[in-house]
């Protein structure tokens, strides 16, 4: 990808820098030595200096661009806040996204959480739902789909009033009891 190139071009401009600078460091130091013993004017060695000087520059930048591709290529790994599995995904390697794509369709492999509305009459058969912080009630998860029957173990996780007034229930104080299966 165009990335990884300018990361590699990045890498061989601060190799070549660093050559540069070398050999202006070895041509100043072989000239001090050269003037020590009366050989060369002091205008070769400022000559010398202002040039091992410039290859410094170029590879100071040389370094700062690589750095820069170094973050630009962090910045290309996408990675989930979650476990899971990739169910799908809408873009390909070298592709250019914005901010809101979606990106990949992806399922928690972490707990799954289940939702269950309860009026008051029901919640009454929930063994101390109030339990704050403690392991909760052991349930079952059950869903008829496709002529079958589906069952999960789960425990009840927390207890939450239900502000969803469309709901088919019809008590006015509809609870919501967080289970999570188990896995």
């Amino acid at each position: 990808s165009d990335v990884c190139s300018s990361d590699l071009q990045a890498q061989a401009d601060r190799r070549a820098a660093q050559f540069a600078f070398r050999l202006a460091e070895q041509r100043l130091q072989r000239t001090d030595a050269l003037i020590a013993k009366g050989f060369m004017s002091s205008q070769t060695r400022d000559e010398h200096l202002a040039n091992r000087d410039q290859t410094e520059a170029v590879l100071q930048r040389a370094q700062a661009a690589e750095r820069q591709r170094e973050l630009d290529l962090a910045r290309t790994r996408i990675r989930a806040p979650f476990g899971g599995q990739v169910l799908s995904k809408r873009v390909e390697v070298g592709d250019t996204v914005q901010p809101g794509r979606e990106l990949a369709r992806i399922f928690a492999s972490g707990d799954l959480e289940v939702s269950v509305s309860l009026t008051d009459r029901d919640m009454a058969l929930v063994r101390d739902p109030w339990a704050g912080g403690q392991q909760g009630g052991q349930a079952t998860v059950v869903v008829d789909h496709g002529g079958q029957r589906y069952q999960w173990p789960a425990r009840l996780d927390r207890v939450e009033r239900s502000e969803d007034h469309t709901s088919e229930l019809q008590s006015p104080c509809n609870l919501v009891c967080r289970l999570l299966l188990e896995k």
